[in-house]
């Protein structure tokens, strides 16, 4: 076990002053002792993308230890602008799915990251754009150099308004330029507030790869509601497999935040487990 340092702090602090630091570095040795455990072994890095003529793309490369079992492509929601960074580091990680983006590569995944194209970086961002051809040409370039690290199948999962995205590309892509299977969690079904598109606005009947339809029971998000989604899945009249996964559980979060991640919307409280089932389903299918 690693060796955690404890400063013994003297000069101008006083003996209860000294006592109290002391104490809060000897909690915060064993918080480190406690929650430590094996260490994952990820390669990460950003990798740069030319998926349309003067537009480019940072996605976000974690490669698990060992060969990996499937990729999959996260796109998370909202207007999709997440800053990767070319050291690897993401600016924006409020999501649900960039949240948890190692998790997903410890059940044995190669995980990218999609974040928003050189054209898509205005206010506006990503709204407006996922339900369009460019939108699945630029997805496309990912799947491609997906498939280029790792001979495996490949996934898209999105969330909120992320499974706008990955509607959209299996609606228009078929493999191996497109994706071998979809999931879809915290599905946007209802029109926002100004407007903007919901999955049902995408070409549903065109997908013709497995599904996965993932939710929360309670989400209280006002574009998400479970009694929407549930029936989603009978939509997909082309898929092999569209299977619907209602969750329980976990934290509602604050009132009036019922479409941030603090809440049903992002699994608070249960990620660990809507991460492992959603792997194991694409695992098995």
């Amino acid at each position: 076990m690693e060796k955690i340092l404890v400063p013994i702090v003297a000069g101008r602090l006083g003996r209860k002053s000294l006592a109290k630091w002391n104490r809060r570095c000897l909690f915060i040795g064993i918080s480190l002792v406690i929650y430590s455990g094996p260490a994952a072994s990820f390669e990460i890095s950003a990798e740069k993308l030319n998926p349309r003529p003067d537009v480019s793309e940072r996605i976000l490369i974690i490669k698990p230890d060992g060969l990996p079992k499937a990729s999959v492509i996260l796109f998370a929601g909202g207007k999709g602008k997440l800053g990767v960074r070319r050291n690897g580091t993401i600016k924006n990680t409020g999501n649900f799915l960039v949240k948890t983006r190692e998790l997903f590569a410890s059940h044995g995944l190669l995980v990218a990251v999609f974040d928003a194209p050189s054209d898509r970086k205005s206010k506006q961002g990503m709204n407006g754009y996922r339900n369009t051809e460019d939108h699945a040409a630029d997805v496309a370039a990912v799947v491609k150099r997906m498939r280029e690290l790792a001979l495996v199948p490949v996934w898209l999962i999105g969330t909120s308004r992320g499974s706008i995205s990955a509607a959209n590309a299996a609606a228009r892509l078929s493999p191996p330029a497109g994706p071998d299977g979809i999931v879809l969690t915290s599905t946007v079904v209802k029109t926002g507030n100004r407007g903007q598109d919901s999955v049902y606005d995408t070409d549903l009947e065109r997908i013709k790869v497995p599904t996965l339809v993932f939710h929360h029971q309670s989400d209280g998000c006002y574009v998400t509601p479970w009694e929407d989604a549930k029936d989603l899945a009978k939509k997909l009249t082309a898929s092999p497999k569209a299977v619907t996964i209602g969750v329980t559980g976990g934290k509602p979060g604050k009132a009036g935040k019922e479409c941030k991640n603090p809440s049903h919307h992002g699994y608070k409280g249960m990620r660990e487990e809507a991460v492992e089932r959603i792997a194991n389903w694409i695992k098995g299918n």
